[in-house]
């Protein structure tokens, strides 16, 4: 049997119905407490009503190995906070990352099952997920990885 890789988009009542399984991806790719689970489905769910949600997910033969999500960054939102704040303790922000930061799409989460990992199917889902997207720019706001931070 051959196994199939899958990128898709997912519509925000796919994103909303299936947000237990998409966070269970996210609790096991950060070796996290499930005790966080319900909580992390209810702001995950809040997250797609943001202007501009997009989500994908990596199925690997009709197995959720993969999810990736964002939406426009807003300055309600409390990441849009911290990137202003790190700005201005650099002595910032200047003219240019001022215009960044007005007019971009925030990557929220991306996570990637563990034993999937390291074979491109992040990049995968991050090509999709930022494939038609409007904004001039796009930030990650959990850098996670140690070349990425």
């Amino acid at each position: 049997m051959k196994v199939s890789l899958l990128i898709r988009r997912l519509s925000i009542p796919e994103f909303t119905t299936n947000a237990p399984v998409l966070v269970d991806v996210y609790i096991t790719a950060m070796g996290y407490s499930p005790t966080i689970r319900d909580t992390r489905i209810a702001v995950w769910r809040r997250n797609s009503q943001n202007p501009g949600f997009t989500s994908v997910c990596a199925l690997l033969d009709d197995q959720v190995v993969g999810v990736a999500y964002g939406f426009y960054g807003s300055p309600d939102h409390w990441w849009q906070h911290q990137l202003r704040r790190g700005l201005r303790h650099k002595g910032g922000p200047t003219t240019a990352e001022l215009e960044i930061v007005q007019n971009y799409f925030e990557v929220a989460e991306v996570h990637v099952m563990p034993g999937f990992q390291g074979h491109g199917i992040g990049r995968k889902m991050m090509f999709e997920l930022l494939r038609e997207q409007q904004r001039a720019h796009a930030i990650l706001s959990t850098p996670e990885v140690d070349q990425e931070s």
